[in-house]
């Protein structure tokens, strides 16, 4: 006869197994051409944000990036997908951004059904706040997306490597907001 708690220790085995092996499909997508991160910081980001959609409770089903055969419209398409759209090195207003996030509001909060858009940066030690200057423009930049409606979320290369799922949390968090 056998313990009981064998059977939860080969289940636990198991379970670390299994994401162990779809974290090499997590990290392949991301490290593929779908996903053009400049960054290592923005490679881990994307990747954590995958893994909380795919392995975690969270709002989503979902982490489309658009593509030639889904190009935004078409994802766009289909909000009752649940699905977080993200866009890297996204271009807008004449900047680039490292995501452009998507995410499909019910109307619960605001009243309206609409897509709203999020503004992620990854600030690295070598091209973020080095210089009082390059601060300033930072955050000169996140004031004019922000007068123009965009949300923007700035982590700090610190912040994700020392807790990536929480930073994909947060993410994550503010897309579910129009839930």
């Amino acid at each position: 006869m056998t313990d009981k708690s064998d059977g939860y220790a080969n289940l636990v085995r198991q379970t670390l197994e299994y994401v162990s092996a779809e974290m090499g499909y997590v990290r392949d997508f991301a490290g593929d051409h779908l996903v053009k991160a400049e960054s290592p910081i923005e490679d881990l980001l994307f990747s954590a944000l995958v893994t909380l959609v795919r392995f975690c409770d969270c709002e989503y089903h979902h982490v489309a990036v658009p593509s030639p055969t889904w190009p935004l419209g078409k994802l766009m398409a289909r909000p009752e997908l649940l699905t977080l759209i993200v866009e890297p090195q996204a271009q807008l207003e004449g900047w680039r951004v490292d995501f452009l996030v998507h995410a499909w509001e019910t109307g619960r909060i605001s009243g309206r059904e609409q897509w709203r858009r999020l503004i992620v940066e990854c600030d690295g030690h070598a091209f973020h706040e080095r210089t009082k200057e390059q601060a300033a423009r930072d955050r000169s930049r996140d004031r004019e997306f922000q007068l123009r409606g965009y949300t923007v979320l700035r982590f700090t290369g610190s912040e994700i490597h020392n807790d990536p799922l929480g930073c994909a949390r947060q993410i994550s968090d503010w897309g579910s907001l129009g839930w």
